[in-house]
């Protein structure tokens, strides 16, 4: 392959890896949206909000991933940028065990 071939696969890569880093962040900011309107409402405390915390912090350890698979290292003022709250950030990566039967 010719260097003009190889130009225009990196340039394909680049442009696969910043729409998957942008789905990622989109995902997360919409996690972390319906924590905030859950607590905007009132509901308070209860498995319903600790789920969705728990799925924003599953969103949240996935944008990371991305981030740093394309070497992006500094992640703390990327969680800062975009206002993760520190409970979100303390579920990152953290899964619990689904109950059978």
């Amino acid at each position: 392959m010719n260097r003009d071939g190889l130009d225009g696969v990196r340039q394909e890569l680049l442009a696969e890896s910043a729409l998957s880093l942008g789905l990622a962040a989109e995902r997360m900011l919409a996690a972390i949206a319906e924590l905030r309107a859950w607590d905007a409402a009132g509901r308070g405390p209860g498995p319903e909000r600790a789920a969705l915390v728990d799925a924003a912090g599953e969103r949240t350890w996935g944008y990371v991933i991305q981030r740093e698979v394309l070497g992006f290292l500094d992640t703390s003022a990327a969680l800062d940028v975009h206002a993760v709250p520190a409970e979100v950030r303390e579920r990152m990566g953290v899964f619990r065990r689904q109950r059978s039967g």
